[in-house]
């Protein structure tokens, strides 16, 4: 996180989330650049090369002279910076233009420096002792006269003994280093030309260093990407950061998406799906263990977390389904085997969240992974049917076979455990999250006085996902040929549907509790959390209809989205994180939900909205979350104030909108491709997809908004759909 300079001041405070982070520790604080004392001024920057480039535009302020030069006037440079990550590697050029007819002095400092923070420290959390720096280790070697290697390491030591290192090598003219334990700057002056250029390169190590031989060796030439001119030194980066899907190579601009192309009629929703796209490349992570997996979101949230690695598969269906193989790959690897109340594992649940920081080392927190969800695991196993619905990959089905059984058999566990027959949550290790669904705020389960429920508690959308989860095991266990599975799991999802509307449905209400306390007491507010149980299906059709129309009451509908708790509700608060705010990725479920059911009018207009939020936000980008006060006119959403920036589910709802929108489905391989009742959210009037990928064939159709007929609203005609291959495509009315 960097702010608009591209810089982590000295002058910010070191509770800031600036700076570059990596294996949950912030490595480098501190990363500020002066020109003759002063610092730039920031014009524009953009993130290129899907999300692996930042080039930040700058200019100068009326600057001093040096050395009994004249004063440079303002904006007589420009200054571009451009930074690049490449695994555990950050390189940044500094260029600088004079566009003045002068020949300038430049007096240049540059700062890095790093107290070498745990994400946790850096979140708020105080720890009672923490290691410390040790001294700054550099030297001066190599390079040319013109340019020489200044090469300088900041070393911490951990509790746990363990030396974290940023190895910081500058290739600058000649220059003087200052170094102290956690900084490092160099101090250098240089003749820039009327007209002329200059440019400074730097190369920063993320490293843990060998506690036998904590000194960095010595360099002598350097990167061989300091003597690369720009463009081929950019190409170089981004050639060397392609994914590999499901093991097989492809070009930069095919890395997610293959030869899909998608255009509307409104060119910013257009340039937002890219940037969508271009989020989601940046939050893919290659694992050790060999998998890519969708990180959760930056800064806070920059790891492998469960539910949201699997939702943001789900929504990437049928998009690039291979990233739902790689999500399946990585959660049934790290799959609970034994039984820690510490981390609250249990054989067969799937993680929440896995942490690598010196604090989750030394178990001050407990995400080595933690299991404190409750809903991945049914999660997991609707992605593995679906997953089954649009690849027919059945070699990763049974890959994964047994342990989706483990699943399933905690899923029988765990409800065997409950009262009512539910799946519930009641945390274990005092140091674990009170609420274990995805409102994990401590706040954010109550009952209808607003007092917090008290556990254990079963959420009504737990019980839809493990609905789902069930339906769809038992078609696996069918395809499989394990007809006994098939029938007992069936038998488990019609149970589970009776006891559900014996304890959670309101009947004098007309909508599911939000939850089930420790005493089966129901929560009877209203929340988005019933939008999931349409998403779960696990709702009759009368059932269905009132809670969406419950969902677009003015208590739930904002103008912007559904809040996540009405604003007739005690606890309601339109600044809290999930007591009254709105997330695309819940809304996206609710959308899709909503499709499930037939209600179209509804998915338009909830559509719409969605889609405004997207276009209307900073850079094009879907926030992770906002404020749910009422829209009033034409006004955008309010900021929450702290939201990651990407956010990989809130990238991914873009996708599954798309979907919903088209009503895009198929029962599996060998079914056609079903286009129902499709729609377009306002303001597109036309919407064209090219060349989506599936394992028969390639799928292409145009479908536009047509004039209004009969007073029905608008009207979607689809040309005939082309297919290429053995693939089929239906469009279906109702």
């Amino acid at each position: 996180m960097l702010d608009p300079r591209g810089e982590a001041p000295r002058s910010v405070h070191p509770g800031a989330e600036l700076g570059f982070f990596f294996e949950d520790t912030r490595y480098i604080a501190v990363w500020e650049t002066t020109i003759n004392g002063s610092i730039p001024v920031a014009l524009a920057n953009e993130i290129r090369h899907d999300g692996r480039v930042l080039v930040v535009s700058m200019t100068n302020r009326d600057l001093p002279g040096i050395d009994g030069r004249e004063r440079i006037p303002r904006d007589m440079l420009l200054i571009r910076r451009i930074l690049a990550m490449e695994q555990d590697r950050l390189f940044e050029v500094l260029a600088i233009r004079n566009f003045d007819k002068k020949v300038h002095c430049l007096q240049l400092e540059h700062w890095a420096g790093s107290r070498f923070d745990d994400i946790f420290e850096v979140r708020g959390f105080v720890r009672g002792k923490r290691g410390r720096n040790l001294s700054t280790w550099g030297e001066v070697s190599g390079g040319t006269p013109e340019t020489r290697i200044h090469d300088s390491t900041l070393r911490y030591e951990g509790l746990d003994s363990r030396i974290l290192a940023s190895r910081i090598i500058r290739h600058f003219p000649a220059a003087t280093i200052r170094q102290a334990p956690g900084i490092s700057s160099v101090f250098t002056r240089v003749e820039i030309p009327a007209h002329g250029d200059v440019e400074f390169r730097t190369e920063v190590c993320f490293e843990e260093l060998h506690v036998e031989s904590p000194e960095m060796q010595p360099t002598s030439e350097g990167s061989k990407w300091v003597h690369l001119p720009l463009p081929e030194w950019l190409d170089s980066i981004t050639q060397s950061q392609k994914l590999k899907p499901r093991g097989a190579q492809v070009s930069s601009q095919q890395e997610i998406w293959g030869d899909l192309a998608v255009t509307s009629s409104h060119l910013p929703y257009d340039r937002a799906l890219i940037r969508s796209a271009s989020d989601l490349r940046m939050l893919l992570s290659l694992e050790s263990s060999g998998q890519l997996y969708p990180y959760a979101g930056i800064p806070w949230f920059s790891a492998p977390f469960g539910r949201d690695g699997i939702i943001t598969a789900l929504q990437l269906l049928p998009w690039c389904p291979w990233i739902a193989g790689e999500v399946l790959d990585f959660v049934f690897a790290h799959l609970g085997a034994g039984v820690d109340p510490v981390t609250e594992e249990e054989p067969g649940k799937v993680f929440h969240e896995l942490r690598r920081g010196e604090m989750a080392r030394l178990k001050e927190v407990p995400f080595i992974p933690y299991y404190g969800t409750v809903d991945a695991t049914p999660l997991a196993l609707i992605l593995l049917r679906e997953y089954y619905r649009w690849t027919g990959d059945i070699t990763l089905i049974r890959k994964h076979w047994t342990k989706a059984q483990a699943s399933f058999q905690w899923m029988e566990s765990r409800a065997a455990r409950n009262s009512g027959g539910f799946i519930d949550y009641f945390r274990s290790s005092p140091n674990g999250l009170v609420n274990q669904g995805w409102k994990d705020s401590h706040d954010s389960i109550m009952l209808e006085d607003g007092s917090l429920a008290e556990g254990p508690i079963s959420l009504c959308e737990v019980q839809a996902y493990a609905w789902r989860a069930w339906t769809g095991g038992s078609e696996l266990a069918q395809i499989l040929g394990l007809d006994a599975q098939a029938k007992d799991y069936r038998k488990k999802a019609l149970n589970l549907r009776s006891i559900f509307n014996e304890h959670f449905w309101q009947e004098d209400r007309g909508y599911p509790a939000l939850a089930l306390d420790g005493n089966l007491e129901p929560c009877r507010v209203r929340s988005s959390n019933m939008g999931h149980c349409l998403w779960g299906g696990i709702l009759s059709p009368e059932q269905a209809r009132s809670v969406c129309d419950h969902l677009f009451s003015p208590a739930l509908f904002s103008g912007l989205g559904i809040r996540t708790l009405a604003d007739t509700e005690s606890a309601y608060n339109p600044m809290s994180y999930h007591n009254g705010s709105i997330w695309p990725h819940d809304n996206a479920l609710i959308l899709e939900g909503l499709r499930r059911y037939g209600f179209t009018s509804e998915l338009q207009r909830l559509g719409s909205v969605l889609t405004d939020v997207l276009i209307s936000s900073p850079e094009l980008r879907m926030p992770e979350l906002y404020c749910g006060f009422r829209r009033r006119g034409v006004e955008g959403p309010v900021p929450y104030e702290v939201a990651c920036r990407p956010q990989a589910w809130a990238a991914g709802s873009v996708f599954m909108n798309l979907a919903a929108f088209l009503g895009l489905g198929r029962e599996g391989p060998g079914h056609p491709i079903v286009l129902r009742d499709p729609v377009l959210p306002d303001p597109l009037e036309r919407l064209r997809l090219k060349n989506l990928a599936f394992p028969e064939g390639e799928l292409s159709f145009e479908i536009r908004k047509v004039a209004e007929t009969g007073g029905k609203g608008p009207q979607f005609q689809v040309e005939k759909p082309k297919t290429t291959g053995s693939l089929k495509c239906v469009v279906v009315r109702s």
